[in-house]
């Protein structure tokens, strides 16, 4: 198909209202249908459909579209999509249009002998542009999970921009975005944000995942002089966690999230020491203190 400058075919359409009867054209209106199929709307197009009663004598069908409502200014003023291929029934796809707005069109068809037969004025109205994600924003939790966020639009197709950050994976399956987190071992919320488009639509959503949670049974303490030992119990959401001294004094050792440190005898000599338990490499970490 083509589009031409149908301007020239205003010369004629005086001639055209006395000579319609000759040919009979009608263009059904155009139908609002979920899928695509024909004489279907989208936020920026519609799909009209043009009958033809008969083919002898006629040498090309088109449709003239635009905002105007009556027919002189659509055939003055309008755009036009047209061929030559002669046959009794078209479809005609007008694109590029504004969400949510009504145009008008007329069918035509020139005859080999220079007149030109319309159909009625018809309109369409292109539908809304929408584009929805739910939930409108993830906040996570420190430990890995998988989320699946589900895309609502009324256009035909959506894309997603973003989700490069090392810690985070998306993978789009229909309507839907897969998006997977690993452990956030460090001492500091993460955050990335996902852009997502359809058609002339977009909108940004902001993924948080929170530092993972650590707790001690106790925070303190003491031994005899003599020497002993004891034990205090470690809640991390995530793991590996560590354990570290920063006395040789004071030994410990780790079962489970257990963790049983010892001293030998100071000698009468008052000391001080702290195991560090720490999540990751360096992340969020937490001090036990042992006085003796």
């Amino acid at each position: 198909m083509k589009k031409t400058n149908i301007l020239a075919l205003a010369l004629a359409a005086t001639m055209a209202a006395c000579q319609a009867d000759k040919l009979n054209i009608t263009a059904p209106d155009v139908n609002v249908n979920g899928g695509p199929i024909p004489e279907s709307l989208t936020p920026t197009s519609a799909r009209v459909r043009v009958l033809v009663s008969k083919q002898q004598g006629v040498k090309e069908v088109g449709v003239l579209y635009g905002l105007q409502t009556d027919r002189a200014a659509i055939i003055t003023y309008g755009e036009t999509i047209s061929t030559t291929e002669i046959k009794s029934e078209y479809f005609f796809d007008i694109t590029d249009r504004e969400s949510a707005t009504r145009y008008s069109y007329v069918a035509y068809a020139a005859l080999d002998n220079g007149e030109i037969a319309y159909s009625v004025v018809r309109d369409f109205t292109t539908i809304a542009a929408e584009l929805t994600v739910t939930p409108s924003r993830l906040s996570l939790d420190a430990p890995a999970t998988s989320e699946t966020l589900v895309i609502a639009t009324t256009f035909d197709a959506w894309d997603f921009t973003g989700g490069t950050e090392a810690w985070l994976s998306c993978r789009a399956t229909g309507n839907a975005l897969v998006v997977e987190t690993l452990d956030n071992l460090t001492d500091a919320r993460r955050v990335a944000t996902l852009k997502f488009t359809a058609g002339s639509r977009s909108l940004n959503l902001a993924i948080t995942q929170e530092p993972p949670t650590l707790e001690l049974s106790s925070e303190t303490a003491a031994l005899p002089a003599t020497g002993g030992t004891g034990q205090f119990t470690v809640d991390a959401n995530v793991a590996p966690w560590s354990v570290a001294s920063d006395e040789d004094w004071l030994t410990f050792s780790v079962a489970g999230n257990v963790v049983t440190f010892q001293a030998a005898n100071s000698a009468g000599v008052t000391r001080e020491a702290r195991l560090t338990v720490t999540i990751g490499d360096n992340g969020v970490a937490k001090e036990f203190t042992v006085t003796q």
